[in-house]
């Protein structure tokens, strides 16, 4: 990336990283708010080289991995969850994956340095 003067970098971080996760560990939220800082250091770092670094900063996400999770919740626990987010529904991974998309294009050609909350207003 260096070499050709430009690039993008897309971190995977997590609302847990901010300190707005009720059930990740504080291991887990540490792990993820490194990923915020990293990213913001790198940024400063990579952007005279034409290379952007962002994160996205996902709440639960309905991936293969958590799914099996939430579907063993009773309903009440769900309609809880769903209740508390903004726009009334669970996160997929389609949801993530776009934003990422959008930080990996040309679109974002001038974003360096941010972590986007992917939450649904969480």
């Amino acid at each position: 990336m260096k070499r050709q003067r430009s690039g993008k970098i897309v971190n995977l971080a997590s609302i847990a990283g901010h300190g707005r996760s009720a059930s990740s560990s504080s291991a887990y939220a540490a792990a993820k708010g490194g990923i915020i800082t990293l990213t913001t250091k790198l940024a400063h770092e990579l952007g005279p080289h034409g290379i952007t670094v962002n994160a996205i900063a996902p709440s639960m996400t309905l991936t293969e991995r958590i799914r099996p999770h939430w579907e063993r919740r009773t309903e009440e626990q769900k309609a809880r969850e769903i209740e508390r987010t903004p726009l009334r529904r669970m996160a997929e991974a389609n949801d993530q994956a776009r934003v990422i998309c959008f930080l990996a294009s040309s679109d974002a050609d001038f974003v360096t340095g941010v972590t986007i909350d992917v939450t649904g207003g969480l």
